[in-house]
């Protein structure tokens, strides 16, 4: 049995007040920063870990974490904590080298394109979690 679980975090009513008077703004200093320092081979991994925390920058969205409950050869419940298992890093260096480096670059200015209509909120909020999936294929 596999179960993911997101950490309690801030309530919804101040995760929005957080997007609309600081998120929006700061989210977009900190990808900046991030995606300039992806170009760079030292600031690389700074840029990575940047990138792949914009969604709590964003929104407060605290991390998922992931249950897995399991019985092993002696009948005895196993349950493990942690992060989903990612994909090999070596497949992850290539995708980013010959995707996501462009990719999230377009996505991010995307979702900000979209961020000025209230309508489509929703979808600009949901593109920037998905931002780490995009950049270097990372598993939320």
């Amino acid at each position: 049995i596999i179960n993911n679980n997101v950490k309690a975090g801030p309530s919804f009513p101040v995760r929005a007040l957080w997007f609309v008077f600081i998120g929006w703004w700061l989210a977009a200093i900190w990808a900046f920063i991030g995606y300039s320092l992806c170009l760079t081979v030292l600031g690389l991994p700074i840029g990575l870990l940047m990138l792949n925390r914009l969604p709590g920058v964003l929104t407060l969205r605290p991390p998922t974490i992931q249950t897995q409950v399991s019985y092993n050869s002696s009948s005895q419940v196993v349950i493990t904590n942690g992060t989903r298992p990612q994909h090999n890093m070596l497949l992850r260096a290539v995708y980013f080298i010959f995707i996501g480096s462009w990719l999230s670059g377009l996505w991010i200015a995307l979702a900000y394109s979209l961020a000025i209509l209230i309508v489509t909120l929703p979808l600009t909020i949901m593109m920037f979690d998905r931002i780490p999936a995009i950049l270097t294929l990372r598993r939320n």
